[in-house]
């Protein structure tokens, strides 16, 4: 629904063009703009050449988190690896992504809630410290909050050509975090997707979520009771890939 919603939009917008409609290029190609977050000279047009329709359709997946796809192992490996520990008793951490993410996911200035949910190193830190990553933690006054913000200096982002490669070959966006502690004790840990080793139940409630999120009454009624009856039977399927 959200790439749909997308697509919509663009329409829109190419209608609006096409009837006269102008508007500011920084929103495109400004510092802050579209480019600039999904950009970073990374892009793989080839995936706009072709039928959409041929396109494998499980390649997309719900996000647990209220983050970009390229954040969701960090805070998943985030949150099992410091479910004990206590930040303060974390001296450096280490995040390893792909080699486009290390560079798209990279921004450390956290002035807006789209800059929060593109920055591996804020994801990350705010997991550590709320023990949790919800919507609520990438907006509002959560973005000012200072134990995350300094934390942040302790978080390397590494790039991986490796994951790249996965990446490019099987849609997927994995990563590994290295925890180094004060006593010198390093934990470690890979995710390959962020549902690595998550119980079923996890992901139906996970989906059951996403739904009350885009809507109510009927319609979310309707999806709700499609999911239960095994019209989206691949639904765990998708969430793998």
């Amino acid at each position: 629904l959200s790439v749909g919603l997308s697509a919509r939009h663009a329409v829109t917008c190419a209608r609006l063009a096409a009837n006269g409609a102008t508007g500011p290029r920084s929103a495109l190609d400004g510092p802050r703009s579209w480019l600039a977050s999904f950009g970073f000279d990374t892009a793989d047009t080839t995936y706009l050449v072709g039928d959409a329709a041929g396109v494998d359709q499980t390649r997309y997946a719900l996000k647990l988190f209220p983050a970009n796809y390229g954040c969701q192992c960090a805070i998943r490996l985030a949150l099992d690896l410091g479910r004990d520990l206590d930040p303060d008793a974390i001296t450096g951490l280490t995040v390893h992504v792909k080699s486009s993410s290390a560079a798209s996911l990279s921004t450390r200035t956290i002035n807006t809630h789209v800059a929060a949910r593109f920055s591996v190193a804020y994801a990350v830190a705010s997991a550590l410290h709320r023990h949790r990553s919800e919507l609520a933690d990438f907006e509002g006054a959560a973005l000012n909050d200072a134990r995350v913000l300094a934390f942040m200096d302790r978080v390397r982002v590494e790039s991986d050509d490796a994951y790249q490669h996965l990446h490019e070959t099987q849609g997927i966006f994995p990563c590994r975090m290295e925890i180094t502690l004060a006593d010198g004790t390093v934990i470690r840990g890979e995710r390959m997707t962020p549902y690595d080793n998550a119980e079923p139940e996890t992901l139906d409630t996970a989906l059951a979520d996403k739904i009350d999120s885009l809507g109510s009454g009927e319609q979310a009624a309707r999806l709700h009771a499609l999911a239960r009856t095994g019209g989206l039977q691949n639904v765990h399927e998708i969430f793998s890939k």
